[in-house]
């Protein structure tokens, strides 16, 4: 979506927009598992972009975009051992994201919009490794990335 904007903003003006800095996605997932390799749950998540608004390459304001993704998901252990679990999960909800531009110039105005999406996650490959501790590394697309790693703890 931010490329998208970002290159039909360039082609139809001499302004551009240039990220800066990016906090990455903090994330909160929860799992029942009613049976042993079946997992259903959902997730929140949290994300933000900045950007510099240029132009003809002089800046001339701010852009931050944030990010909440809410989704459900469900997930099949095929591989469970002790401490390793691997597993292919599905999830789909929506993401919604809050944009805040602000200008430097007298001329324009500062701007917010807000939209939401469908968003889906398909993981074919993930492995966790521990016991109520762990780590975890992830292989899909969708809304969790396309490579994602990270730390759990069992609530068991």
């Amino acid at each position: 979506m931010d490329v998208f904007e970002t290159g039909l903003t360039y082609i139809i003006s001499p302004a551009s927009l240039s990220e800066t800095s990016e906090l990455g996605e903090f994330r909160l997932a929860y799992a029942y598992t009613p049976k042993e390799r079946w997992h259903y749950g959902g997730v929140v998540s949290f994300s933000q972009k900045m950007y510099d608004l240029s132009y003809n390459h002089e800046k001339i304001g701010e852009r931050v975009n944030t990010y909440y993704t809410v989704a459900a998901e469900a997930s099949y252990s095929y591989l469970k051992k002790e401490k390793l679990d691997m597993y292919a999960l599905l999830g789909a909800g929506a993401t919604f994201r809050s944009s805040k531009q602000t200008q430097h110039s007298s001329v324009e105005n500062d701007a917010k919009d807000q939209d939401s999406l469908f968003n889906f996650q398909i993981t074919p490959v993930g492995a966790r490794y521990g016991k109520q501790w762990g780590a975890f590394a992830e292989l899909g697309f969708g809304y969790r990335g396309v490579f994602s790693f990270g730390a759990f703890y069992n609530l068991d």
